[in-house]
């Protein structure tokens, strides 16, 4: 059952639909290619269902974990300040009161400022949410604090893996989904099956999947017609260019943006898709989906974005660097002047996304944040013309004249 949460909690709107801004010309995901699709080869992964459950996304996997904490009316669910509406619902779904706590510039968290905030009330019996952002781990030191911190104020810590590459417990990722006490991921961000989220709990035992219902007609359906349009494309196709035009931005009408108070969950949860599931058609496309060359796409993808960022002072990446390991989800870039800039971007195609829904808090990095970061996709299916295409249209935007008045907001 959900119930209305404390008084005070406030969510920022940005609504863009008066602004008209077209379909992106390339997809922010990586579509279904089927040349790898082989019945025969099976390069993939196979998922362990005795020891991971299986949800239509990433967002009903947290709700899980966070029932089976005990999350409920009078707890606190603590969730990142800067965060998509989908990272707070699910505690707002249980009857949970939702806290903000800081996070530094690199979306690390602010670990003295969130101990202050434990200390200031404390209370047991609440869980935190730690995020690993665009699929860069929090650092190990920080993941040490904070199961410190948990373990003083008796706080379950459940991982949102929802950024990686996390296919369970049995394939993660050094620093990622193992320090949690559940942890949850949405392989469907990655690899391009048409619906799918996992959870899996830190000690790794037998997760109870007897209850788990089959795919239903209309979810095999629309698992079926998802698969048959990614076929229908034809993925790598470059967009045709055209220089964008200013005007179209400057005259189109401007987006609304306002403040409300939180009632309830977003329309990005749909209680009638909680629960398990069994889902053929996605497990298919995950076994069959060259993980290695997932991974050299995404890297080498990232590093030429931040090539390209040398040439465009307007954007600012929000890390300079690839750790290691990372298997990067997006591409995360601070916009300079978002109020300019964003409107024209948008109008000419280019695919962003930005959280610009979300709870309010006082959080620095999260006010900025909110409308400047923007999200860019690096996903293996990026082929050369599209990348020349966006190459091409970013310059053209950015570097082009009469911008100053773009992008208003109501």
């Amino acid at each position: 059952m959900s119930r209305a949460p404390e008084p005070g909690l406030r969510r920022l709107r940005f609504d863009a639909s008066p602004c008209n801004f077209p379909r992106a010309a390339v997809p922010m995901l990586a579509p279904v290619d089927r040349r790898q699709l082989s019945l025969l080869r099976r390069d993939g992964v196979t998922l362990d269902t005795t020891r991971t459950q299986v949800f239509l996304r990433g967002r009903y996997g947290l709700h899980e974990a966070l029932r089976r904490a005990g999350l409920g009316p009078g707890k606190r669910l603590l969730v990142p300040s800067y965060h998509c509406p989908t990272m707070a619902d699910p505690g707002l779904r249980l009857g949970a009161d939702i806290v903000l706590y800081p996070l530094k510039a690199d979306l690390t968290v602010d670990v003295q400022a969130l101990q202050r905030l434990l200390q200031a009330e404390p209370q047991s019996g609440d869980c935190l949410l730690l995020t690993h952002f665009f699929g860069i781990a929090q650092p190990v030191a920080i993941i040490k604090d904070l199961q410190a911190l948990c373990a003083t104020h008796q706080l379950r810590l459940i991982e949102d893996c929802s950024h990686c590459l996390a296919l369970g417990p049995s394939s993660l990722p050094e620093s990622i989904g193992s320090h949690g006490d559940f942890a949850v991921s949405s392989p469907y961000k990655f690899i391009p099956v048409p619906e799918m989220g996992l959870l899996w709990s830190k000690q790794g035992g037998t997760l109870d999947a007897s209850d788990t219902p089959p795919a239903t007609g209309r979810q095999g359906w629309r698992q079926a017609a998802t698969l048959l349009r990614g076929w229908a494309t034809q993925p790598g196709r470059a967009p045709a260019w055209k220089a964008p035009n200013p005007k179209s931005a400057a005259s189109a009408a401007p987006a609304r943006e306002w403040e409300e108070d939180c009632v309830g969950i977003s329309s990005h949860y749909l209680p009638s898709e909680e629960g398990r599931h069994h889902l053929p058609i996605s497990s298919f496309i995950l076994e069959r989906t060259p993980l290695k060359l997932v991974t050299e796409r995404r890297r080498e993808n990232f590093q030429r974005w931040l090539s390209l960022c040398k040439g465009l002072p307007q954007l600012q990446p929000l890390h300079a660097t690839l750790p290691d390991v990372c298997v990067p989800y997006m591409f995360p870039v601070l916009l300079d002047a978002p109020g300019i800039h964003f409107a024209v971007l948008k109008h000419a195609g280019l695919p962003i996304w930005r959280w610009d829904d979300e709870l309010a808090s006082p959080c620095d990095t999260a006010s900025r944040y909110r409308l400047g970061l923007l999200h860019l996709p690096c996903h293996q299916g990026l082929s050369e013309g599209q990348w020349q295409w966006m190459e091409r249209t970013l310059h053209a935007c950015l570097n082009g004249a009469g911008l100053s008045h773009a992008g208003a907001v109501a």
